[in-house]
């Protein structure tokens, strides 16, 4: 089970493989949880998904999808959308190991359009592998078509590896 997927498991969300679900994602859907426990406040899940990168994208200093993390989605209602996305830089990967300082970036994009700022890892050098995470809510709108991906880049040079994963929480309304 991926890490995110176990944090909802240990938050009592029921989480299990849907129909409909893609490779390397799990979905759930018709759970309801609890918002602000002393204010009694519940919300309606839409669905939720997970989406593991697939392989390991050697980085340039152009900004480029994950291989994996993309999926696409069109909201029956309009919903809130949570999106916790986690990526890991393999420093000593790619066509070249990451040099002390190197600065890697991963963002978010909904529809082609970057969502914040992202996880941003400074290279101590050509080896190990370091891990960040980022969280963005998102408003979206009935009957629209979305596509949510995970891009990376090594603003520095074209040195090191990038591998994400994102989990969305679709809630209703």
């Amino acid at each position: 089970m991926n890490f995110l997927a176990a944090l909802f498991a240990k938050a009592g969300i029921n989480v299990g493989t849907a129909t409909g679900a893609a490779a390397g994602e799990v979905r759930a859907s018709g759970d309801v949880f609890a918002l602000g426990k002393a204010k009694g406040l519940q919300a309606q899940i839409a669905d939720y998904t997970v989406v593991d990168g697939s392989a390991w994208v050697n980085l340039s200093t152009s900004v480029q999808i994950l291989t994996g993390c993309t999926t696409t989605f069109t909201p029956t209602i309009n919903e809130t959308v949570i999106v916790w996305m986690s990526y890991r830089l393999n420093c000593g990967g790619g066509s070249a190991a990451c040099n002390a300082g190197d600065n890697s970036r991963a963002y978010l994009f909904l529809n082609a359009v970057q969502q914040g700022g992202g996880v941003e890892i400074l290279a101590p050098g050509g080896v190990g592998v370091l891990w960040g995470t980022y969280y963005k809510k998102l408003s979206l709108t009935a009957n629209t078509a979305y596509t949510l991906d995970l891009r990376a880049s090594n603003l520095t040079g074209n040195r090191g590896q990038g591998l994400g994963n994102f989990m969305m929480l679709r809630l209703a309304g």
